[in-house]
């Protein structure tokens, strides 16, 4: 490989360039830049190209892109992102960080081993849940963190969002000689059209409403990795303004998809339930389902590139490759609309509804709205923020929980006009506030449950001791309120018990 590398690329590999020790010099390649390892640090230099999408023509365009990509790329990843750096002397001769005429610039970053990137993690079964929480936390923190598209801008309108899904359609067929694959994406662009005519005028709502931010802009597995024992995202796009300017929520189906394209439909469901539930956002599942398919076959399209370079100057294969066929696939998958089904949580607090409902949620892909955290958010506080109260008082009053439980209905709703299936957790121990979501149900002709925790009172007061001797849990339930549930609860009547399910440790 180093005899194809330019002679400053060879040279950074084979002399004594950098002003610290290295071992195990070697290169990473991509079509816009190299990246060259040294044992401590890595330093991504960019290749002097232009292109459709990016110019990085000239020296001081490429130090330009380094600066802003060294600051777009500290909001996630401080940590890995160290400095712009000069190499200096000559191609043959290069010093980095050295004296003299700059000749190439370079982004200074802390080298992490390759098998620590969460694209090798999830093929050897190491991407835990744990994890995908993780990721879903920071990827909803840093997206509510920055500021929203100024209106005056392109970002983000209906009419762009058009023009890229249907130049991503122009360019599958011109790469695509397979037939059957022609006509599935002959089929996907139709229904791209449609639910562009669906969603036109929430794409428009959603930028109005600021959901349109400076995003990371290429958000998959293979740019983050465990760094200090943090999941990092690294890597985002700072050579083009319009590829991270987006809906927050076009940037997570970028993640859904990833992980649903790796064959983990479960860790997907799992991400996309605590990235909504970090960011309050429901109403973007509106246009999931649109961000999802157009992800799948921007995918698609970068897969059949690649595939046409590899085999530039051959005769055109009709054999299509298993993961263009996958992607395409993963599309035509998710363009079909499911049936939502709406089930709600009913036990006192203690009785394991959060833990209970979490391997419904990523089996069935439903979205879960929780009422300790929504009553927080109503508050203005962190879902993790202590707002303990004697039962009646604080935030836990009959016109908060009323207020509470009008907020899940509004998610709920949501939800299901997205056309997922949801999950309300709440205690549910008002009649009244049950038979309003059977209501809710029944407006969209949808399957209706009640997932009942029943659990002996000696072990809901060990868990509610446990959970506050833990602490960082987002209900502030203690024994005087166990109490105040079990004296004020209304039994489950008659007319319920078609609609209940009983959930044991072992499941519903």
């Amino acid at each position: 490989m180093s005899d194809t590398l330019p002679t400053l690329i060879q040279s950074l590999l084979q002399s004594d360039a950098f002003p610290h020790p290295v071992n195990n010099r070697s290169v990473l390649e991509t079509h816009i830049s190299w990246v060259v390892l040294t044992g401590k640090y890595a330093y991504k230099i960019k290749k002097p190209i232009r292109l459709d999408f990016l110019d990085y023509s000239t020296l001081e365009r490429r130090r330009e892109c380094c600066e802003l990509e060294l600051r777009l790329n500290r909001r996630l990843a401080a940590e890995l992102y160290l400095d712009v750096v000069p190499i200096c002397g000559s191609r043959d001769h290069p010093q980095v960080s050295g004296k003299g005429p700059v000749i190439e610039y370079a982004v200074r970053m802390r080298e992490f081993p390759q098998e620590s990137l969460a694209s090798r993690m999830i093929e050897r079964g190491a991407l835990t849940r744990e994890r995908i929480d993780e990721l879903a936390t920071t990827v909803s923190a840093f997206h509510e963190s920055e500021p929203p598209a100024d209106l005056s801008s392109g970002y983000g309108t209906p009419d762009v969002i058009r023009r890229e899904a249907f130049e991503n359609f122009d360019e599958l067929e011109r790469l695509i000689e397979n037939e059957d694959l022609r006509k599935s994406i002959a089929g996907l662009r139709g229904w791209t059209a449609a639910e562009y005519e669906r969603c036109a005028e929430r794409f428009s709502e959603r930028r109005q409403a600021g959901r349109v931010r400076e995003c990371h802009g290429d958000m998959h597995l293979g740019n983050m990795a465990v760094y200090d024992d943090r999941l990092v995202v690294f890597d985002g796009i700072e050579f083009n303004d319009e590829f991270r300017w987006m809906d927050v929520i076009s940037e997570a189906s970028f993640v859904v998809m990833d992980l649903m394209h790796r064959g983990r439909d479960d860790l997907a469901h799992r991400f996309l339930d605590a990235y909504l539930s970090g960011a309050g956002d429901y109403n973007g599942l509106s246009v999931c389902r649109f961000y999802v398919v157009y992800r799948a076959l921007v995918r698609a399209k970068v897969t059949a590139i690649k595939r046409s370079q590899d085999s530039s100057g051959e005769a055109p294969s009709q054999d299509p490759d298993a993961e263009l066929c996958a992607y395409i696939g993963l599309a035509e998958a998710k363009s079909a609309r499911e049936s939502p089904r709406l089930s709600i949580t009913h036990g006192p607090s203690g009785s394991g509804k959060t833990t209970g409902t979490q391997p419904l949620l990523e089996a069935r892909g439903a979205v879960r709205v929780r009422s300790d955290v929504e009553r927080k958010r109503l508050a203005g506080l962190p879902a993790s923020a202590d707002a303990s109260a004697a039962p009646g008082s604080g935030i836990y009053t009959e016109e908060w929980t009323r207020r509470t439980y009008t907020r899940l209905a509004e998610c709920a709703e949501q939800i299901l006009a997205a056309g997922f299936p949801a999950i309300v957790d709440a205690t549910f121990l008002d009649a009244a506030e049950r038979n309003r979501f059977r209501q809710l149900a029944d407006r969209f002709r949808a399957p209706f449950e009640i997932l009942d925790f029943a659990v002996d009172e000696g072990v809901l007061r060990d868990r509610l001791a446990e959970r506050r001797r833990v602490g960082h849990d987002s209900s502030d339930a203690d024994d005087a309120v166990l109490a105040a549930q079990l004296q004020s609860q209304d039994p489950l009547m008659d007319e319920e018990r078609p609609f209940v399910h009983r959930v044991t440790p072992q499941g519903v």
